[in-house]
């Protein structure tokens, strides 16, 4: 653990301009082309930058009528990116929405890795994105670590990825 905290503590933003939504917004576009990138960060930014990519077979937002009439036939694929605005870290995973059954909401199950064997690519792409753009991954291990935010012990997830959350210990992943 200490390993990726020396890590975190090394990094720093070059430039504050790349902690903005819109430059990574144009920047996973670029990366993933053809499909939808959806910015999903909370309007002041608090502590991540939220993007989610649309792997299944319509490009539309998660919120989009189109994609709530598809899960009454199947299962949807998405890839959530969350950038911290306080370093240069990044972490991913790919979501699977469940179909219905009789109208009624499944939810969804994340991984860390892709679901479907036509979506390794989509897992290779994210890792050249994080190297060519000087990202520092963590993983779920390392969200999971215990570091301390203003005198409270805290988990890194809550510290640099969402302090939202009511139980700083907890990790959704």
């Amino acid at each position: 653990m200490s390993n990726i905290l020396d890590k975190i503590e090394k990094t720093h933003y070059s430039d504050e301009s790349l902690k903005e939504s819109l430059y990574w917004k144009t920047k996973l576009l670029k990366c993933f082309g053809r499909h939808y990138v959806d910015d999903l960060t909370d309007l002041n930014s608090s502590t991540c930058l939220t993007y989610l990519v649309t792997l299944s077979e319509i490009n539309e937002s998660l919120f989009s009528r189109e994609i709530n009439l598809l899960l009454e036939s199947s299962d949807l694929y998405f890839l959530e990116i969350l950038i911290s605005n306080q370093k240069p870290l990044i972490t991913f995973h790919f979501w699977k929405y469940l179909k219905k059954e009789d109208g009624i909401d499944k939810g969804f199950l994340v991984s860390d890795v892709p679901y479907l064997k036509e979506h390794d690519l989509i897992y290779k792409k994210m890792f050249d994105f994080i190297n060519n753009n000087n990202l520092l991954f963590i993983n779920d291990n390392d969200l999971k670590s215990k570091v301390f935010l203003e005198g409270r012990l805290v988990s890194l997830y809550y510290k640099f990825f969402n302090q939202e959350g009511e139980d700083p210990l907890k990790v959704p992943y």
